[in-house]
């Protein structure tokens, strides 16, 4: 298999995996509920452990300093 293939294989299955999955409800669900918290005036909180704490860390500045919007790690 080339790289090319491979690579697009790979892209075709997460794109598959996110739009004909539950998942996609659920980031929808997540987007509303950063909303409102962030019309409410109130701080976003994420938590991670171990690599999931980088992770955490990364949104936490991408939703303050893209959006606007209060978060914490």
């Amino acid at each position: 298999m080339s790289d090319v293939k491979f690579i697009k294989n790979c892209i075709d299955k997460y794109t598959y995996a996110l739009l004909q999955n539950v998942v996609t409800h659920d980031i929808i669900k997540l987007k509303k509920q950063v909303i409102k918290t962030h019309k409410s005036n109130k701080k976003v909180i994420i938590a991670g452990n171990g690599g999931s704490a980088a992770i955490a860390s990364h949104v936490a500045v991408d939703l303050t300093k893209q959006g606007g919007i209060r978060a914490v790690n």
